[in-house]
């Protein structure tokens, strides 16, 4: 015990002796501060200089203290200023600055950085049983395979004249273009856009995503034939080549792996996840098991200890084994495209292959560090990306729990082993290994959980269970896909054989997440911590990770830091209390969604669709609800029949508490099709359909505010008119102040509405998303509105535009300005706000 007892002291030591760790935590305090304060790259620079002549003054008379203080300072000064240039300097002829948002038509020299990938169409129809999501009627997704990599460009033409440019953007191609390669330089003839920005509140920042790889612009081509090859790839392109080893791997797993698992295969072994069915992907992510599909530092690390023990089997020396698994491990992560995990990995594995070689101890938290520091090198702007934010602090955990003094550390000639027999110790052996890795599952579910509700809205408890479960499966068909890529190139009739028991595992895996997607209690959609929330748990994490293991702290600790990871995911929604109605039309592109939002605590979404993106309409609808911490919608009422109204409906009944579901009473007979689509999404998740016409009153009345149904009429039922005529017309009235919401109201129902007594309106929604067919001239002098909202951009010319501010109406577009907030204060008050600007 005495031997136990100081080999505890010793770890608790060295975890309070791991220099690197104190370097990480000043670089990242040098990015965190340029990310979210106002600093130029002279302040930072002038920082590091003065902190370095501090260091230099401190060292001279012998301040270690103080001089170890100046030169962490700066070392965050530099992080600050190397975030700072990669974020914010971009080159004044950076092919981004040529772009816009709707596209121009150019001309483009470039060089292939990427084997070009080929994405084949996803099935019409994904729905099978059990599944929540199915596609709509008539929905038919793009049925042409598109092409895609990254490009670094060269030159563009002006009119007649070629301009030197710089910079890396993403081609997309409609078609196949299998003729170029990596290293090849090409000329395009496409459309050059600006990287699509967020426009809701909470929603993803594709722009933000794409300018941390440095890339401001998105090039698409009509076809393979606007893309013309000039000259070949050179020899001594080293990207090039190593692009071209990853393709021709993933043409290995084409060849030798099950059709049906080679998109789960290339996604495990090469990284291509834009090849994984949609089903597939979803129930990954649902299940909280979604590592399992990209190339994570596990994989690596696994990866890494498969080959050093096959090496190590009687045929090469230990030192040897060691220098050729660090050299093929790090020739993989180049091939794979050195992703931040896979980064992370590479790293740990050579400096624990070099401790060992040195006959060292490699410190786990010095190692992480260490390989944190060098991707916080290659890109500082990984710092505030999920992947790498999850990846690194799964290996926290893992380095945490390493380090901890365990009950095998006892004697080996402990008297608890006599007598046992050789079976029974085996078992035992296993059991903890599996208790334990229950454990380490844990350990991580409850570290990751804030983080990943942050970002992501959900908590997958089914991820506890699945996790160790899969591991072996995942493990062996990681080993078996790799031997397939090696021993399969080498001898070609093995490749066969490695890749069936590839493919038949991650069959395995594969049917296991598809079948407890759906279990009850598997998965949770919540609107997720404030950012606030997220730094102070993980404050008390690392607190309590790295204080000293006293009797009574620890568990204290253990409990504050699980009480607060619980309030953290306490959904809270409540409107400021001098607030009576917020209404929120959202940003969909070609489509509409508007969330009403009373104080006494209804909520009401008004449409739910998009045009041909129901995942897109989706994202976006979400993320605003999540962000206003809704999580239970008292209606969801759906004006009409046409897809772009109502396509994002099964995923908003998976994601969120429905009370009822309001449609058209017209819908039954004049869309039948969609009205037994609409019905049977309702009654898969439990939900009650309520039908409604003019005059009546699907939603409580309070003094508050009130919601009038003005169309569609009774007599309207069975007209045989379009279903835009027969769309659900809704009034909501506020202390005095009007909103009308029209859905895509025209033709007869229009001019029924417009029979009524002129209404002052405050704010209008232009039907139709803005069609001149919607009589805008008419409207707008019967309304008399001050303000128009139009959910889409239909206007052609501008003649909608000027319909409505020649009777003085302001006109915001939904995919110019962003989602757009109206606020009705308990005082009459009425402010009108825009996510973008104006």
């Amino acid at each position: 015990m005495h031997r136990v007892s100081q080999a505890a002291a010793s770890r608790a030591a060295l975890r309070h002796h791991q220099p690197l760790v104190i370097v990480l935590a000043a670089a990242t305090s040098g990015i965190v501060l340029d990310k979210y304060a106002q600093s130029t790259l002279g302040l930072w620079m002038g920082a590091a200089l003065l902190s370095l002549l501090l260091w230099f003054a401190a060292a001279r008379v012998h301040r270690s203290c103080a001089a170890a203080c100046a030169l962490l300072a700066a070392c965050g000064a530099a992080a600050g200023a190397w975030h700072h240039c990669c974020w914010h300097l971009f080159s004044a002829n950076d092919v981004g600055r040529f772009a816009v948002v709707e596209g121009r038509p150019v001309a483009l020299e470039a060089t292939v950085r990427e084997t070009p990938r080929i994405i084949e169409p996803p099935p019409a129809t994904e729905a099978d049983e059990g599944q929540s999501v199915m596609m709509p009627p008539g929905y038919s997704p793009d049925s042409r395979p598109r092409t895609r990599f990254e490009i670094e460009v060269s030159a563009l033409r002006d009119d007649e004249t070629w301009i030197p440019v710089v910079g890396f953007a993403d081609a997309q191609i409609d078609g196949r273009l299998e003729d170029v390669k990596a290293g090849d330089r090409v000329r395009f003839f496409g459309k050059l856009s600006a990287s699509p920005q967020a426009m809701n509140p909470g929603e993803f920042d594709f722009a933000a995503h794409y300018r941390a790889e440095r890339k401001l612009c998105i090039v698409r081509v009509a076809s393979p034939q606007s893309v013309s090859v000039m000259e070949r790839a050179r020899w001594w392109d080293l990207a090039a080549h190593l692009s071209q080893m990853r393709a021709g791997a993933h043409r290995t797993l084409l060849a030798n792996v099950r059709p049906d698992q080679v998109g789960f295969a290339s996604a495990l072994l090469l990284g291509y996840r834009d090849l994984l069915a949609r089903s597939d992907n979803w129930a990954f992510f649902r299940t909280g098991t979604v590592h399992v599909l990209s190339i994570s530092g596990l994989h690596i690390g696994m990866l890494a200890l498969f080959l050093h023990a096959a090496l190590r089997v009687g045929w090469l020396r230990r030192t040897t084994a060691i220098v050729v698994t660090v050299a093929i491990t790090a020739t993989y992560a180049l091939v794979i495209d050195a992703e931040p995990p896979a980064v992370r990995a590479v790293m740990v594995v050579v400096l624990v292959a070099v401790a060992s070689l040195f006959g060292r101890r490699a410190l786990s938290f010095n190692v992480l560090a260490a390989s944190a520091l060098l991707v916080l090198a290659i890109n500082p702007c990984d710092l505030f990306r999920a992947g790498p934010q999850l990846s690194f602090l799964a290996a926290a955990v893992l380095a945490w729990r390493a380090e901890q003094p365990r009950r095998r550390d006892l004697d080996d000639d402990s008297l608890a082993t006599l007598g046992r027999s050789r079976a029974r110790l085996w078992f035992d052996a296993h059991l903890r290994g599996f208790g334990e890795g229950l454990l380490l599952s844990s350990l991580i579910f409850l570290v990751m959980t804030p983080l990943v509700a942050y970002r992501f809205h959900i908590v997958s408890p089914i991820s506890l269970l699945l996790t160790p479960l899969l591991a072996l499966p995942v493990a062996v068909g990681l080993f078996s896909g790799f031997l397939t890529l090696t021993i399969g190139w080498l001898i070609p009739p093995s490749a066969p054989v490695f890749g069936a028991v590839c493919g038949w595992l991650l069959w395995l895996i594969d049917y296991v997440v598809m079948h407890t997607q759906f279990w009850k209690g598997a998965a949770f959609w919540l609107p997720g911590p404030a950012l606030w929330q997220v730094w102070v748990f993980y404050g008390l994490v690392a607190a309590w990770m790295w204080a000293p293991p006293r009797r009574f702290l620890r568990p204290i600790g253990g409990l504050l830091v699980i009480g607060w990871c619980v309030t953290c995911l306490i959904p809270r929604h409540a409107l400021p209390p001098d607030v009576a109605m917020r209404t929120t039309f959202i940003s969909v592109g070609h489509g509409l969604s508007v969330l009403v939002e009373r104080s006494d605590g209804q909520v009401w979404l008004y449409d739910c669709g998009r045009m041909q993106s129901p995942e897109g309409a989706a994202r976006s609808i979400s993320a605003v609800l999540w962000t206003r911490g809704v999580t239970r919608l008292d209606a969801l009422m759906i004006s009409h029949a046409d897809a772009d109204h109502y396509n994002g409906i099964p995923y908003v009944l998976e994601q969120f508490r429905v009370a009822k579901v309001v449609l058209p009473m017209v819908m039954r007979t004049s869309a039948p099709d969609v009205y037994a689509y609409l019905t049977s999404q309702a009654g898969r998740a439990g939900v009650p359909v309520v039908e409604v016409s003019a005059g009546d009153l699907p939603l409580p009345d309070s003094a508050i505010a009130s919601l009038q149904l003005w169309h569609p009429m009774p007599e309207r039922f069975g007209s045989g008119e379009s279903d835009n005529a027969d769309s659900i017309v809704a009034l909501l009235q506020c202390h005095g102040r009007r909103i009308l919401l029209t859905g895509d109201i025209e033709g007869e129902g229009l001019r029924q509405i417009l029979k009524r007594p002129p209404l002052d309106c405050d704010l209008v929604l232009a039907p139709h998303h803005g069609s001149s067919r919607s009589n805008p001239p008419g409207l707008a002098n019967w309304s008399n509105a001050e303000w128009v909202v139009v959910s889409g951009t239909a206007d052609s010319g501008g003649i909608v535009r000027k319909a409505y501010e020649a009777t003085g109406a302001e006109v915001l577009e939904t995919t110019r300005v962003g989602a757009v907030t109206v606020t009705v204060r308990t005082d009459g008050n009425m402010a009108v706000d825009t996510f973008r600007e104006r």
